[in-house]
């Protein structure tokens, strides 16, 4: 395992399928890839530095983060999963001992769970589904019922708030994805999926004042991570203010030197501000209210048409 020419590139490979496979909510397969990207940082954290390294640690936090809201692992976990530097070898072993207890369970005919509980999670499943029907055919009374009943019956819980603003973000009813993951915020500050579709919301809006405010947050509760960068300097080009999107692209590029992206957007940012930059000449900035383009799968919902989702 030390051995790894690029172990970076090996971790990056295994957070990439665990991303899929969380959203897709297949928390086995998920923690499975989780746990071989611990297991290679583990063994090969002296070649890991930079911002490539702070990077892989902001993402494996944001995975256990994930994984603990999932709540089909909920009987398995008396507290949430949490990367913390210099522990990795602590989480490293809860997840093991999660994935013993389910295979175990799985040996035994099934989970540990409260019958009940398996219960809920069926009616849950299915009333999404069913908002997401009335939802396609407009009968609004119909998705406020299903709604409601959703909400009533998990307590207002982060998760469930963040399944009603996807299915909403599909529709591409803005303000109903506002509405839920604004909520599932305040209930959850670190539900990054709920960042990630309310700041879409806004952007699609023309919002950018609220989706400015919704990054300056995301910075506050996860820290100066480029991936938060280059995406407000997509913010701030879209708005037109170039100054503050070059400053955003070069911040970027401190934290990840190697960042392509933040590197393309500088050069087209300083060609328009005829500032000098490596490799600037001459280019055209999107106009504003061009709506970024992104990895939709990334934040686990998919939009229809021509609208796309920007990772925070």
């Amino acid at each position: 395992m030390a051995g790894l020419i690029n172990p970076a590139k090996e971790i990056k490979t295994r957070i990439g399928k665990a991303k899929i496979y969380l959203n897709k909510r297949q928390a086995v397969r998920c923690m499975a890839e989780l746990l071989g990207a611990v297991k290679i940082h583990i063994a090969c954290q002296k070649k890991l530095v930079g911002a490539e390294k702070i990077e892989i640690e902001y993402t494996l936090d944001e995975l256990m983060s994930g994984l603990s809201a999932l709540p089909e692992l909920q009987p398995y976990l008396p507290e949430p999963l949490s990367y913390k530097r210099g522990c990795e070898r602590a989480a490293f072993g809860r997840m093991i001992e999660v994935l013993k207890r389910i295979s175990k369970d799985l040996e035994n005919g099934g989970a540990e769970e409260d019958p009940e509980e398996v219960e809920a999670r069926r009616k849950r499943n299915a009333l999404l589904d069913r908002m997401e029907e009335f939802l396609l055919k407009g009968d609004q009374m119909m998705v406020a019922a299903c709604i409601k009943k959703l909400v009533d019956e998990s307590g207002g819980d982060s998760y469930v708030l963040m399944d009603v603003a996807e299915r909403y973000y599909r529709a591409h009813d803005w303000r109903s994805v506002l509405q839920y993951a604004l909520e599932a915020i305040r209930k959850n500050p670190k539900e990054m999926r709920a960042y990630k579709l309310a700041i879409n919301a806004h952007r699609f809006l023309s919002e950018y004042d609220e989706a400015l405010g919704l990054y300056k947050k995301a910075i506050s509760v996860f820290g100066h991570h480029p991936n938060i960068y280059v995406n407000l300097a997509k913010l701030y080009q879209e708005w037109g203010k170039l100054k503050p999107a070059f400053d955003a692209a070069r911040m970027t590029l401190r934290l990840d030197p190697d960042n392509d992206e933040a590197q393309q957007l500088a050069v087209t940012l300083a060609r328009s501000l005829g500032v000098p930059w490596p490799g600037a000449g001459t280019a055209t900035v999107a106009p504003a209210g061009a709506a970024a383009q992104s990895d939709d799968a990334e934040n686990g919902a998919p939009a229809t048409g021509t609208a796309s989702a920007p990772s925070v």
